[in-house]
């Protein structure tokens, strides 16, 4: 069906050639497998990961070397099917050649989460444990830059407040994870009267092209002179 369509299908990775006879003739494979030695060739088009493997992507590219489309993901199952491939196929190489790449990056994209956790306040002069829980939505602004809104609760002192943040986010694995830190500032909805600025920063990871866990600490405090620290475990959505 590739070949129909005037496209040489390929695999690349840095898997041993005696690692991909093997594994073509597991999976019956019948187009070339190629040894990328060094890594060069997957570091440039889809990343390494933590163990120096191939990140899982796909990417097509016309003739003249211009990319028109990749995709990343965290594991083989997770990229596109034969039909999904031939569609994005049918769909990019109509477009006359130019300079706009297509890419699908996980981090490039808006994502809606979850988070839950634990931590301290201290109302006035004492320290009290407290949980917290929020709704959030992350949007890439540029490259490294990332603007976001949440909705908060804390369960101790039944805190509701509107938080908005803008930080940088530094990708890693091969675009499939970020470090992100950001400041934070907070508008109080109830049981609070004073404004609330702090920093929040953490590990990013995507665990598909549609999900996301995220490991986070955050510190701040109200104007009024009550603080925060809190770390929280969150599960976002990815949107196209």
């Amino acid at each position: 069906m590739f070949a129909a369509r005037g496209v040489t299908l390929v695999g690349i990775s840095v898997d041993e050639p005696a690692e991909s006879r093997v594994f073509a003739d597991a999976y019956g494979i019948t187009f070339p497998l190629l040894f990328d030695r060094g890594g060069q060739v997957s570091r440039t088009y889809v990343g390494l990961d933590a163990n120096d493997h191939s990140v899982p992507g796909i990417v097509v590219i016309r003739s003249s070397g211009e990319i028109v489309f990749r995709q990343n993901a965290s594991s083989k199952d997770d990229r596109l099917s034969a039909a999904e491939l031939v569609a994005v196929i049918d769909r990019v190489l109509e477009v006359p050649p130019g300079p706009a790449v297509v890419e699908d990056h996980a981090i490039d994209r808006i994502g809606v989460q979850i988070h839950a956790g634990a931590g301290a306040l201290r109302i006035g002069d004492r320290w009290r444990a407290t949980g917290t829980a929020q709704l959030a939505v992350s949007v890439p602004i540029r490259r490294f830059l990332l603007a976001g809104a949440a909705a908060r609760f804390d369960v101790r002192e039944s805190i509701v407040q509107l938080d908005a943040q803008l930080g940088v986010r530094l990708p890693i694995l091969g675009d499939l994870g970020a470090l992100q830190l950001a400041g934070v500032v907070g508008v109080p909805l109830v049981n609070a009267e004073t404004p609330y600025v702090g920093a929040r920063g953490g590990l990013w990871y995507a665990m598909s092209p549609s999900w996301t866990v995220q490991l986070d600490a955050a510190a701040g405090r109200w104007s009024g002179g009550d603080l925060e620290l809190v770390a929280t475990f969150g599960i976002g959505r990815l949107l196209r």
